[in-house]
């Protein structure tokens, strides 16, 4: 292993946390708004209340049940980066919700929520830009659409309904912004995945 695989698997690894970190803040902001959040947080937030156990600690056990099923679906999508993703949204989450309190009044929640949503959509597509492998729900996401050709925010939007199906069941929070998660999400990870990988592979040549 030269100098340059060396250098590039540690700014993978940096950039995957620092994606995790904004995606696992994100996750804190929307729950607390009370309002909607991503629909695979509204399943953490029902299953912390079904097993008395933090929303992090969801993240984290929800995503070694997804991992069996990546292997079965697209084990390329695995690597280093769905060790770190889990473990690092998951401490940004717990450590984000102490300093975060839900608005009284409601277009404050909902404004807090949706900016939540987008933080998550930001969070994702910077940390799978690098692939360097992806949270669990990510990987599947990731490859499914790629095994069939379907493009990702379709794929992202049937995998959020279901999900949102999910945690309601549950009873995790639904609102205004569950709806726009569900419609947007998959947009803003397209997007903001797209953007990162032309600078990354611009800047610093990775592959």
């Amino acid at each position: 292993m030269n100098e340059t695989m060396i250098k590039n698997g540690l700014y993978k690894s940096m950039i995957v946390i620092l994606g995790s970190f904004v995606m696992g803040a994100g996750v804190a902001v929307a729950v607390c708004g009370r309002q909607g959040a991503d629909p695979l947080a509204v399943v953490w937030d029902g299953m912390s209340g079904v097993f008395s156990i933090t929303v992090g600690q969801a993240n984290m056990i929800l995503s070694v049940i997804l991992l069996l099923l990546v292997f079965l679906v697209d084990k390329k999508q695995l690597h280093i980066g769905t060790i770190l993703n889990p473990i690092f949204s998951g401490i940004s989450t717990d450590f984000v919700m102490r300093f975060i309190s839900t608005p009284d009044h409601i277009m404050q929640q909902i404004l807090q929520s949706t900016l939540g949503v987008g933080m998550i959509g930001i969070g994702i597509g910077i940390y799978t830009s690098v692939n360097f492998g992806k949270g669990t729900y990510d990987a599947l996401v990731f490859g499914i659409a790629s095994r069939f050709g379907i493009p990702l925010f379709l794929m992202r939007m049937i995998f959020d309904a279901g999900m949102l199906a999910a945690g309601f069941f549950m009873g995790g929070t639904i609102g205004i912004s569950t709806i726009f998660a569900v419609l947007c999400l998959g947009k803003i990870i397209s997007v903001t995945y797209e953007k990162s990988r032309q600078y990354e592979l611009k800047i610093l040549c990775i592959n």
